[in-house]
């Protein structure tokens, strides 16, 4: 049985909590769909924090300051990959991606003090929730820019079709030869973000620029026009909410299977637990959004 979600209260003052005991962290900031009063807040809505901190090493190395935010269900450290492993003495930003068992999520990036003037040189969008030194310079800064659709330029829009056509060759090549998962790769994640774009440039035509479309055009099919939505959800292989879920749930089933007999033949460890109760959580999601099969993706 997950626990009761935390309200996004108790989430805000256990955050200004754990900077306010740590002297390490001097500034805290909010950033992300949370302080845009055009994006979606409900409860899905991730906290985007950032912690400007003095000794970052330190705080990468001994991860206890975490325990706090409780027992995540799953935690993704993005800027140490296999691919790309973190240097113990590195002043570069560091991200904790964290789902909590009472699906609560934050996304909390460590930043260095040193690198502050980038910071304001190049601010991002943020709502300065604590500051102990009172640094010049660190201010609010409006939402406007995340997630915002900017008209094209001459090149933009020619690369752009350029890549949706040459793809769309390479797709029909796979599909001609029944490779079914090279043709569904191409068009799903390369030449549909081609055509979601151009979608977006042509509804800011009417709508005005800049458009504010959200992270993966997730609020584009308000701006589309009568009759574009229902042709654009023709070009996907799901058609409602019922089957996109199904389509997750399979995923993930499949993902579980195949990991474990990775890992059974290959002797790399893995944990059926933690996959185990990721697909709860997945199941519980679902059976707590009361949308109508027919709602539209």
């Amino acid at each position: 049985m997950p626990p009761l979600p935390r309200t996004d209260q108790e989430m805000l003052e256990l955050i200004l909590n754990t900077a306010n005991t740590d002297s390490r962290v001097r500034a805290v900031w909010l950033s992300g769909s949370r302080i845009d009063p055009s994006a979606t807040q409900d409860q899905f809505s991730d906290f985007d924090v950032v912690y400007l901190v003095d000794d970052l090493p330190s705080m990468v190395k001994n991860e206890g300051w975490l325990s706090p935010f409780g027992p995540p269900l799953i935690l993704q450290r993005p800027d140490d990959w296999f691919d790309h492993p973190r240097d113990p003495v590195s002043h570069e930003k560091f991200a904790y991606l964290m789902y909590f068992q009472d699906g609560q999520r934050i996304d909390l990036t460590l930043m260095a003090l040193r690198h502050l003037q980038t910071v304001l040189d190049d601010p991002e969008p943020r709502r300065i929730l604590l500051d102990k030194d009172a640094i010049k310079g660190l201010n609010d800064v409006p939402a406007g820019r995340f997630g915002r659709v900017l008209p094209p330029t001459a090149r933009e829009f020619a690369d752009t079709c350029n890549e949706f056509w040459w793809i769309s060759l390479s797709a029909a090549k796979g599909i001609a030869r029944g490779e079914v998962m090279s043709a569904k790769t191409l068009m799903e994640r390369y030449q549909l973000d081609m055509l979601l774009q151009m979608l977006s440039w042509k509804a800011g035509t009417t709508r005005g620029f800049p458009l504010a479309c959200g992270k993966f055009f997730r609020y584009l099919p308000a701006f589309l026009q009568p009759g574009e939505h229902e042709r654009l959800m023709g070009v996907l292989f799901t058609q409602n909410v019922a089957e996109q879920w199904s389509q997750l749930l399979k995923m993930g089933a499949l993902f579980d299977e195949t990991a474990a007999g990775v890992s059974s033949a290959l002797t790399l460890p893995y944990d059926p637990a933690q996959s185990g109760a990721i697909m709860l959580e997945l199941e519980r999601l679902r059976k707590n959004v009361n949308a109508p099969d027919n709602e539209r993706c």
